[in-house]
C-alpha cells in the first residue's frame, strides 16, 4: 500500500486543514481588531477643525486629513472570492465577463476577438452574471469550485 506523500513528511492533510482553519480565524481576528483600533483612531481624531482666529469657520475634521488603511486582507478575499466565483463560468462566458464587466471592453470588440456575434456575447455575459450571482449567493454547488456548474 502506498502512502500518502504528505503523510510520508508526517503531515496528515487532517493537520494542514486544522493549521490553514487556525491561520484563516487569526486573519479574520486581526482584521476586526484593526478595524476596532481605526475606528477608535477616528473618535480621537473627530474633533473638528476651525481657524483659531475665527471659530466659526468650519475646515473639516482631523479624521478627513488621515487616509484609509490598506485593507490587504480583505483584497486578497475579494480576489479569493472572486477567482473561485469566475471558475464556475464556461471559458466563454468566463471571457465575456472578464472582458465586458471587469476590464470594461464593448461587447463589439470582445465578440471580434472570440469570433461569434455581439449578441452572443451579450447572451454568454448574462448567463455568467446569473451563475456568478447564483453561486455568490446561494453558495452554489460545492461542485463548482472544480469545474464549471451546471444549472
Amino acid at each position: 500500500m502506498e502512502e500518502n506523500p504528505l503523510q510520508q513528511g508526517g503531515l496528515d492533510p487532517r493537520f494542514l486543514a486544522w493549521i490553514a482553519t487556525g491561520m484563516r480565524r487569526e486573519a479574520i481576528r486581526l482584521s476586526k481588531r484593526n478595524r476596532r483600533r481605526y475606528q477608535h483612531e477616528l473618535l480621537i481624531l473627530d474633533r473638528p477643525l476651525t481657524n483659531p482666529d475665527n471659530p466659526s469657520e468650519y475646515y473639516g475634521s482631523m479624521a478627513d486629513l488621515i487616509p484609509a488603511p490598506d485593507d490587504t486582507q480583505q483584497e486578497v478575499e475579494d480576489r479569493l472570492l472572486t477567482d473561485s466565483a469566475l471558475r464556475t463560468l464556461t471559458e466563454s462566458q468566463r471571457t465575456a465577463v472578464i472582458g465586458v464587466i471587469m476590464r470594461g471592453h464593448t461587447e463589439r470588440t470582445i465578440a471580434q476577438s472570440m469570433g461569434i456575434s455581439q449578441s452572443m456575447v451579450n447572451k454568454l455575459k448574462h448567463a455568467g452574471l446569473r451563475r456568478l450571482k447564483f453561486h455568490l449567493e446561494e453558495g452554489g454547488d460545492s461542485a463548482c469550485l472544480q469545474k464549471p456548474c451546471s444549472q
